[in-house]
C-alpha cells in the first residue's frame, strides 16, 4: 500500500491505472482496465458483474427476488396488482432492497411485499412511492 498523499492509500498499480484509493473520510475509489466481477460492502454485494445497481423493471403481477435484484422498479401498478416475493434464501443480514412504484398507481394498484410463505410484509399504497427495506438478521425493516 502506497500513501498517495496525506489524506488517502493507494493499493495496486497506479501507473496502469489499477487499484484501489481509500480516503482517510472513507470514500473507495476503484480504478480498473477491464471491470469483471463484482463490489461488495460488508459482504453486501451492490453490484452486477458490470459494476451497475442491478435495476429489475417489473411489468407483470408477480415477481421473485433472486441473487442480482436491489432496484425493483414496478411499472405493472399502471395496470394491475403486483405482488413482490421475497424467498427466505434472500434474507440475508444486511440484504437490502427498494422496491418503487414507477407505474405511479400504487395508490390503486397496490405492491405486496411477501415473504415466502406468502405473508405480507409491506404493502406499497402511495402513488410513486420507494420503500428500501433491509433484513436485520431476524425480519425485514424499512428503512
Amino acid at each position: 500500500m502506497s500513501e498517495v498523499n496525506q489524506k488517502s492509500w493507494h493499493l495496486g498499480n497506479r501507473g496502469a491505472n489499477f487499484g484501489v484509493e481509500v480516503t482517510v473520510g472513507g470514500d473507495v475509489k476503484i480504478r480498473t482496465r477491464d471491470a469483471k466481477g463484482n463490489i461488495y460492502v460488508n459482504d453486501e454485494k451492490i453490484t452486477n458483474n458490470n459494476n451497475k445497481v442491478n435495476t429489475v423493471v417489473v411489468t407483470t403481477a408477480t415477481h421473485t427476488v433472486d441473487d442480482d435484484d436491489f432496484d425493483i422498479a414496478v411499472t405493472a401498478t399502471a395496470t394491475m396488482e403486483v405482488t413482490i416475493t421475497i424467498p427466505n434464501d434472500q434474507a440475508v443480514t444486511g440484504r437490502t432492497l427498494s422496491i418503487s412504484d414507477d407505474g405511479d398507481l400504487a395508490g390503486t394498484n397496490n405492491i405486496l411485499i411477501k415473504n415466502e410463505a406468502g405473508s405480507t410484509l409491506f404493502t406499497v399504497d402511495q402513488n410513486g412511492d420507494v420503500y428500501l427495506i433491509r433484513y436485520n438478521g431476524t425480519s425485514w425493516r424499512l428503512r
